[in-house]
């Protein structure tokens, strides 16, 4: 006959013929429990038992990491700049042959972020044991940004992503690097090729030292680890040759001085004195004078 309502003799509950247990009651009751039930209808009740029903408990799920800041793997928590590499999460359980699941995604235990945007990203782990009990646990992962460099060659007055400038031989030169968002405890590394001083984000080489062009790279690394780099390109502009030769000539006649082996594309401006007059010639590489 139907039964209409089922004494649970456990917990000393009447309800109806069937009944779900919640989770708490389950783990009052630690790993095992028997029912002693009577069911009634009509004034009439019948006893029946089950004894050492077996509680499976949830497979459990730790997690250590690779390449992460502040891991906190206790909480399921951490730290990541943009675009890092190398970057694992392992989630371990106590359970043997263990199916996995990383965001709805089966596969295994380790998951390698990719982090392509700044803010917070949230991995979800499932894990499910042989007798399909199964839990899920997150890890959050912060990504932070990383420090935008700027570039300037003329005192901090303009700055640019990237540089690029030039100077003749031998002139001095101060570079200075500042970046977008102002941190406290930002540290600089100056990959120049040419002796200088680093002093944090400023360079400067002396007179007399460059003499070749040159690329420099700077790397900025924030408070978090994060890094940012800007490079400047210097061109260095030879002196033009400004030996000149002549031939000897006698009072009377014309004497031509011109400049030995002059450099390409360069302008020669001249400038010279006979008795008390001074004359002058413009962009050329000899001229000529009477004796």
């Amino acid at each position: 006959p139907n039964v209409t309502s089922v004494y649970w003799a456990f917990d000393k509950k009447t309800t109806g013929p069937s009944r779900t247990l919640p989770f708490d009651t389950i783990n009052k009751y630690k790993a095992t429990i028997g029912f002693d039930i009577t069911g009634y209808k009509n004034g009439c009740g019948k006893r029946d038992t089950i004894d050492n029903i077996t509680i499976q408990a949830k497979p459990s799920i730790t997690f250590s990491t690779e390449g992460i800041t502040g891991a906190d793997d206790a909480e399921g928590t951490g730290k990541i700049c943009l675009n890092a590499t190398g970057v694992k999460i392992t989630a371990a359980t106590n359970v043997n042959n263990p199916k996995w699941k990383w965001n709805g995604t089966t596969g295994a235990a380790i998951y390698e972020p990719e982090p392509n945007t700044t803010g917070l990203m949230t991995y979800t782990v499932n894990v499910t044991d042989n007798n399909g009990c199964s839990n899920t646990k997150q890890y959050n992962l912060t990504v932070l940004a990383n420090p935008i460099l700027r570039i300037s060659d003329d005192g901090g007055t303009n700055y640019e992503l990237t540089g690029k400038g030039k100077v003749c031989e031998k002139e001095a030169l101060t570079l200075k690097v500042k970046p977008d968002v102002e941190e406290a405890g930002m540290s600089y590394t100056w990959t120049t090729g040419v002796a200088g001083t680093a002093n944090g984000n400023t360079y400067t080489i002396g007179e007399n030292v460059l003499t070749d062009d040159k690329t420099f790279i700077i790397e900025g690394v924030n408070p978090n680890g994060c890094k940012g780099t800007t490079k400047y390109d210097l061109t260095v502009n030879k002196y033009p040759n400004t030996k000149i030769k002549w031939d000897n000539k006698c009072a009377g006649e014309n004497v031509t001085v011109e400049i030995e082996n002059a450099s390409n594309n360069a302008q020669y401006n001249w400038e010279w004195t006979i008795g008390s007059e001074t004359k002058t010639a413009s962009n050329t590489r000899y001229v000529t004078q009477q004796l």
